[in-house]
């Protein structure tokens, strides 16, 4: 979609509709950087107030972005960015083929510091070949940037091996088996397909389910996501443990995780 056609649905829904904020649908908004400047521009030259925010943005597309534009981005009424970091460690950086290292994810994180209110990074766990060691340098990154930006929320996920990629070619290198009707196809979805990953010990899947859960409150960043006054109290209340789970990798007695989950489905 152009530039100029961007700019129209967005002056089209904030003035005809009276939208006060947008979140962008994109895993990489900023890819054409000089569409992405346009956009920029359009929206301060025609005067269209809201707020938005980028659903994803590479770290290497961000680093390419100048200070003049960052600083019309914020200009703009963006007001957060998500930017898929996925490892903290270098291997496998170089296997997702995300084309940055360690060091410029921290570098890049100092300088979204001086701009953005909210920065989201997230992380994807469970990778076919991902040793122990390397999840655990991923969450030292996440905790490195928190402590780098006080504005960051690292959250990470698991990784789920979607068919016709290179990432799901691995995994059947490392004993994925897949599925061949229908109905074994729906055994497999984003939220437990890691249980049928042969790589992965109950140990691993212990320590991921964790890192996964307590990402998600061990930081008061989150708090932007929740509407409910007793969201935010009872998130206040657990941050100190979800901190103490996350940064130490204590898995064990996972009490709050059930809980969580006993709760969805009686409330559902």
């Amino acid at each position: 979609m152009s530039a100029e056609r961007t700019l129209e649905l967005i002056q089209r829904v904030v003035f005809d509709f009276g939208v006060k904020s947008i979140y962008f649908q994109d895993d990489n908004f900023c890819a054409n950087v000089q569409r992405f400047e346009k956009i920029v521009h359009g929206i301060i030259k025609e005067k269209i107030e809201f707020s938005w925010g980028l659903l994803g943005a590479r770290v290497n597309t961000l680093a390419d972005i100048s200070d003049t534009l960052m600083a019309n981005t914020v200009k703009a009424g963006c007001m957060n960015i998500d930017v898929g970091v996925e490892s903290g460690a270098d291997r496998i950086l170089e296997l997702v083929s995300k084309d940055v290292n360690v060091s410029e994810v921290i570098k890049l994180n100092k300088r979204l510091s001086k701009y953005f209110d909210k920065t989201k990074y997230t992380f994807i766990m469970g990778v076919p070949s991902e040793t122990e060691a390397e999840l655990l340098q991923t969450v030292q990154l996440a905790t490195r940037l928190c402590t780098d930006n006080s504005q960051v929320l690292p959250l990470f996920f698991i990784y789920c091996a979607y068919p016709g990629t290179q990432l799901h070619d691995l995994a059947v290198e490392y004993g994925f088996k897949v599925p061949q009707s229908l109905e074994e196809w729906s055994a497999i979805n984003y939220e437990t397909a890691y249980l049928h990953y042969p790589w992965l010990d109950n140990r691993r899947i212990r320590m991921m389910q964790n890192f996964e859960f307590s990402s998600m409150f061990a930081s008061k960043n989150n708090e932007y996501k929740m509407r409910s006054h007793w969201h935010k109290m009872i998130a206040r209340i657990y941050r100190p443990i979800a901190k103490a789970r996350f940064e130490h990798n204590i898995y064990h007695l996972p009490v709050e995780r059930l809980t969580a989950r006993l709760l969805a489905r009686v409330l559902v």
